[in-house]
């Protein structure tokens, strides 16, 4: 068992190594997307979610999803989804899942999902809450891939009564070709909003986020106000040395419903994508950087949930 102060731990000499290499990486090749947690088995679900996220912000009119063990064959793609749906249809969005099957082996060894921009956009805007806290709780019972990603599909359709084409298909695991991508170039921002406010709030202050909405929510106008909410935890740290999906405890998974209900009812909170550690307090201000992004604010303040923002000083 980890003894550590519940503010943080030290890394260790080869966590620091690799650190260090992949920020060489990313400053020599610019196609690294870092996500705000540790790299461990038990979260490739959520790995998921950063990557239509990615699409998503990137406005991609699909999503590609695979693992690094093979190259993606974009002609296999285009003529997959050419045979199972040769015209779409206004409104309707495509879902395609392209398994790769061992000569000996019947069961799927590698792959390919592939998300279509509006129902993505669902996934991780509109349905962002219900996204995280069903994957890290594992509401569905199962944490593999295809399945999650179903049950997020299954979710936005039922929920925006929106029309989802499912296209499965199977062959046989073979070489694929590799594939160049154009390099993405930056492009000036045209601000919605000269403001955004984000306030920190514990998982479980469900009290204080409803003092902030009758005392701080009215001086702030127009201005868009969310609350940044990490997943619920009853530990106070992370155990590094658990690599396995652990079952969460009664009182995280009645503080995830409630978070569920709370986001349906008011539409003001951003879960960030790590468990709610106060170690992890830089994770979640990095998720408020993001969202002013995302949201073309010319300026972000980050607040804790005990003051409100004096607009006019401002």
């Amino acid at each position: 068992r980890v003894q550590a102060h519940h503010q943080g731990l030290l890394a260790s000499k080869k966590e620091v190594e690799v650190a260090d290499n992949i920020i060489a990486e990313s400053d020599e090749y610019r196609d690294i997307l870092a996500v705000p947690y540790r790299d461990l088995g038990m979260d490739d679900s959520v790995k998921y979610l950063e990557a239509l996220h990615h699409g998503v912000q990137h406005n991609c009119t699909y999503t590609i999803i695979g693992t690094d063990d093979m190259c993606v064959k974009l002609s296999r793609i285009r003529e997959m989804v050419a045979r199972h749906y040769p015209t779409q249809h206004d409104g309707e969005e495509i879902y395609f899942e392209y398994n790769l099957i061992s000569n000996n082996d019947t069961t799927t060894q590698s792959g390919f999902r592939g998300v279509s921009l509006r129902l993505a956009s669902f996934i991780v805007q509109e349905d962002w809450t219900h996204s995280v806290l069903s994957t890290v709780f594992h509401r569905y019972g199962n944490h593999s891939h295809s399945p999650i990603m179903t049950k997020w599909v299954d979710y936005a359709k039922a929920t925006h009564n929106v029309s989802v084409h499912h296209v499965i298909e199977n062959a046989p695991l073979r070489n694929t070709d590799s594939v160049c991508s154009e390099t993405y170039e930056p492009k000036a921002i045209n601000y919605t909003h000269d403001l955004c406010i984000v306030t920190l709030s514990g998982a479980s202050m469900f009290d204080s986020r409803q003092c902030q909405r009758a005392t701080c929510r009215p001086r702030y106008g127009n201005v868009p106000h969310v609350f940044a909410v990490g997943i619920p935890s009853d530990a106070e740290i992370e155990d590094p040395a658990i690599d396995t999906i652990q079952n969460p405890t009664p009182n995280e998974v009645n503080i995830s419903n409630r978070i569920i209900a709370e986001q349906e009812k008011y539409g003001d909170l951003l879960v960030t994508l790590h468990k709610d550690y106060y170690i992890d307090l830089p994770e979640k201000r990095m998720a408020v950087l993001n969202y002013g992004f995302e949201h073309k604010c010319a300026y972000t303040i980050k607040v804790d949930d005990e003051y409100c923002v004096d607009i006019p000083v401002v």
